[in-house]
């Protein structure tokens, strides 16, 4: 079983269980976020907790075994890119330019 097998095995045994981070984390003994990032894939885990985890979630040793795997923390979600730094140079020279220029007369006005 490699990673992405054990992300949607264990979230779905999650929701089975309809079982909160929180609980999962307390049950292992761990933070709730450690947990929740172990079981998408993006921390491993020791052999010790590993099996606690599958446990709790009711899943056979597999996955215990892919939890102690090294992860690899690669997003494969596309980065826009801006074109080139001309046009970012650009962008951010119109957002520091006010809408509006203040002067004395506008205060003067005000009153």
């Amino acid at each position: 079983m490699d990673k992405l097998e054990m992300r949607h095995t264990l979230l779905a045994a999650k929701a089975r269980k309809q079982l909160s981070w929180e609980a999962i984390g307390s049950a292992v003994g761990m933070s709730p976020v450690w947990v929740a990032s172990a079981c998408y894939g993006m921390n491993s885990a020791s052999h010790e907790i590993a099996h606690k985890l599958c446990d709790v979630l009711g899943v056979d040793s597999e996955a215990a075994e892919a939890l102690k795997a090294f992860p690899t923390k690669a997003w494969d979600e596309a980065i826009p890119r801006i074109r080139s730094s001309i046009a970012s140079t650009k962008w951010w020279a119109s957002m520091a330019r006010p809408s509006r220029t203040w002067s004395r007369s506008d205060s003067a006005t005000a009153s």
